[in-house]
């Protein structure tokens, strides 16, 4: 059972529950850096939502930065999540 009350749970749980898609530059970077896309999905489990960084105001789609935690791997992620579609805008190594 999981309770997501908080903004930040309720943000995370709600990108992971969209189809998930990567840019052609995210694509390249993760092929190029060989990052295992296992690490992106703790991320989006365990990572931290930057609000402040973040565009919540943007419609149709909201584009949040999510931060790694003590749980997570050591890079930052920009997801732009519509309605239907979530979209891995960017990865930022190093972030942590």
């Amino acid at each position: 059972v999981e309770f997501d009350y908080l903004p930040n749970a309720r943000t995370l749980k709600s990108i992971r529950n969209k189809p998930m898609v990567y840019s052609d530059k995210v694509i390249q970077y993760i092929s190029e850096n060989q990052i295992d896309t296992t690490g992106i999905n703790q991320l989006l489990y365990y990572g931290k939502v930057n609000f402040s960084k973040s565009k919540t105001h943007t419609n149709p789609c909201k584009t949040y930065v999510i931060e790694p935690t003590a749980k997570t791997v050591n890079f930052s992620l920009t997801v732009e999540r519509c309605d239907s579609l979530a979209t891995v805008q960017e990865i930022q190594i190093g972030k942590k």
